[in-house]
């Protein structure tokens, strides 16, 4: 109870130091900030839509009326949306998860729904409600937060699934945590002590009957820092010991008597489900003008948790070295890397999964007119015996590796036309060396994609030209695709009128015959009668033909919509923008 009634009023205090500290940033900033605005947009849209040859995917007559408002009241913003529509009512506004972080000086405070992150391994991103505040005065760094992480909720086994069957809500404890984070130096060269407890309220619901749930409990541990230094290099790490109970109602650990067993206690109730857990990563990174490289190095112990984050990949020892440079004023950059990674730390799995990442990214670049990008990677996984040998016909063994050439050109006579044109190559290949699974999972894919695009600038005219290939080949048979497109886009009238035509077909291929085409024609027209009012009006028409009717059906699709769109900004004292 004592404690209970000791938290409120921390967060009281909390609240009045944030009051007062908005209170003072109006103070300062007043001239500065408008005491209130609204702006956004709303649009109302009619149209119709028709299908021949299956049954309607949409309704015939369409409409919808849609806004996205936002209020500011002396520089907090309140964003709001809406939309009504022949098959959707929907109203969101921010309350649900609102807050607020007041910056004043050095001072910054956190309150309402926040998310803060301290290290990778701690408090990293995780959504409460609470408040909070972060202090940076010269070379002192100091933040603290308090707050609940997750709201209870009972369990309901009369909810009923959209599949019409019926199902049981998550149910879930209420969740609460604290920490702090103490600290020295600047922006890029700091060295920051971080603690984190969270612990659920096993009384907060009732014990659910059929979902497996216990209240949990959790104290982490770590420091996060990084040091820039002599113009050229960066060290950074962070690391964190994480004491996880997850289950509250276990039986209690009888530790005995030790040193630490106070602080122990301090951190977690120990019980028989308590595990300790840890985390780490540094990297090191020297940068001048013609040449880089970076090494990282990061450790993560199986099933590391920590509840002020939501995802850890955990169980993985990775080291990754990225080197690159450049010549000739960056007309030619190389940047590479190359990673390997393990698992089965603790040495407990029947096999351990190794995995050889490398990647190779080259720009060249001779001119502003032309290009080419080049850019290949490698991703190995293997697998060695652990607790069991491995035979053949479970061990995992595969390479895939992916290279792409991409040549540009810009060119063009400067005010009047420009002209550019983008050529894609891709080439992918998996390879699997098990001899009893390597012809059902190897792939062959090969990719080009050309895209022309010209301008006349003085008439505002654009014509836009693609096509493309795809090659798969796959165990169950081969299948490639040709694609072809045109668009045309005409500005007339001052720029008060868009007008805009685009063609597109597509032709399947299933080992080497005919599998079907698709056309499609797209017209767009969009004019500006007065500011902030805008018209559109849009056609879209579809014809799939199948040449397998007992797969895929032979359709044509239409739709059109018109939309009037309204632009507002106002401010208060009657200045409309």
């Amino acid at each position: 109870m004592i404690a209970r009634i000791r938290n409120r009023y921390c967060l009281l205090g909390l609240f009045i130091f944030l009051s007062k500290l908005g209170y003072s940033q109006e103070m300062e900033n007043i001239k500065k900030q408008d005491p209130f605005s609204i702006r956004g947009n709303v649009a109302a849209s009619i149209g119709g839509y028709g299908v021949k040859g299956i049954p309607p995917r949409n309704n015939h007559f369409l409409w919808s009326v849609s806004g996205n408002p936002t209020l500011s009241f002396y520089g907090v913003e309140l964003p709001f949306s809406f939309i009504f529509s022949e098959s959707n009512q929907s109203f969101r506004q921010p309350f649900n998860q609102f807050g607020v972080s007041p910056h004043w000086k050095w001072i910054t405070g956190h309150a309402g729904f926040r998310n803060l992150t301290w290290s990778n391994y701690t408090l990293a991103g995780a959504t409460f409600l609470g408040v909070g505040i972060d202090i940076n005065p010269s070379l002192f760094r100091f933040g603290a937060m308090y707050g609940r992480f997750q709201k209870p909720i009972e369990e309901d086994t009369t909810t009923t699934l959209d599949d019409g069957f019926s199902g049981f809500s998550q149910a879930a404890f209420k969740r609460k945590g604290w920490g702090f984070k103490l600290g020295v130096g600047k922006e890029q060269q700091f060295f920051d002590l971080i603690f984190l407890k969270v612990k659920d309220d096993s009384t907060s619901i009732k014990r659910p009957f059929t979902q497996e749930i216990f209240p949990q409990e959790n104290a982490v541990i770590g420091f996060n820092t990084e040091y820039f230094f002599a113009k050229h290099f960066t060290f950074k790490a962070n690391a964190a010991i994480s004491l996880f109970t997850k289950d509250l109602g276990s039986n209690p650990y009888d530790q005995g008597d030790f040193p630490m067993k106070k602080f122990l206690n301090f951190l977690v109730a120990p019980t028989i489900s308590t595990q300790f857990y840890y985390a780490a990563q540094a990297s090191f990174g020297v940068k001048y003008d013609a040449w880089n490289v970076l090494t990282k190095y990061e450790r993560v112990a199986p099933d590391y948790k920590s509840l002020g984050a939501y995802y850890f990949q955990t169980d993985m020892e990775r080291i990754t070295i990225s080197p690159g440079f450049s010549i000739k004023k960056n007309k030619f950059k190389l940047q590479s890397s190359i990673g390997f990674q393990h698992d089965n730390l603790n040495k407990n799995k029947a096999a351990a999964t190794k995995r050889v990442i490398g990647s190779v990214n080259i720009n060249i670049n001779p001119s502003q007119k032309y290009g080419m990008t080049i850019q290949y990677s490698n991703y190995g996984i293997s697998q060695k015996p652990g607790t069991k040998s491995l035979s053949d016909t479970t061990r995992v063994d595969q390479v895939s590796q992916s290279i792409s050439l991409t040549p540009r050109f810009n060119f063009g006579k400067q005010g009047k036309t420009m002209h550019n044109f983008v050529w894609l190559n891709t080439f992918q290949n998996l390879n699997d060396k098990r001899t009893d699974t390597g012809t059902v999972y190897e792939m062959k894919m090969m990719l080009s994609n050309a895209n022309y695009n010209f301008l006349l600038i003085e008439q505002q005219l654009n014509i836009n030209v693609n096509s493309g290939y795809n090659h798969n080949i796959l165990a169950f048979g081969n299948t490639s695709s040709v694609q072809l497109g045109l668009g045309i886009n005409k500005s007339l009238m001052d720029n008060t009128l868009q007008t805009g035509m685009n063609f597109n077909y597509n032709k399947n291929f299933f080992k080497g015959n005919s599998n079907g085409a698709t056309y499609q024609a797209v017209l767009n027209l969009g004019y500006v009668p007065a500011k902030n009012h805008q018209i559109q009006g849009e056609f879209n028409y579809l014809r799939n033909k199948s040449d397998f009717a007992e797969v895929n059906e032979s359709f044509s699709e239409y739709t059109g919509r018109v939309t009037y769109t309204y632009t507002f900004n106002y401010i208060a004292h009657g200045k409309d923008k």
